[in-house]
C-alpha cells in the first residue's frame, strides 16, 4: 500500500515538532538560569527594565497572600 503525501507529511511534521519541543525546553533551561542573574544586575542597577535588540525586558513581581498559619482564609 502506497504512503499518501498526507501521511508523509504528517510523519515529517510530527518529527520537526518533537526537534522544535526539545529546542524549546533546552532554550527554556537557558532562560531558567539567566533570570536570577539578570534580576540581581537590575536590582544592583536600580532598573525596572530595558530595551535589547527591540525587545523590552523587565522585571515582574508578582505577590501572593495567604493567611498566616492558625489563621481562616477570610484573614486574608
Amino acid at each position: 500500500m502506497p504512503i499518501s503525501d498526507a501521511v508523509r507529511d504528517f510523519a515529517q511534521l510530527s518529527k520537526r515538532k518533537r526537534l522544535l519541543e526539545t529546542e524549546v525546553d533546552s532554550i527554556n533551561v537557558k532562560l531558567g538560569a539567566l533570570q536570577p542573574i539578570i534580576q540581581e544586575e537590575f536590582i544592583a542597577s536600580g532598573i525596572q527594565s530595558v530595551n535589547v535588540d527591540g525587545m523590552n525586558v523587565h522585571l515582574h513581581r508578582q505577590f501572593w497572600a495567604r493567611a498566616a498559619t492558625g489563621s481562616s482564609a477570610d484573614a486574608v
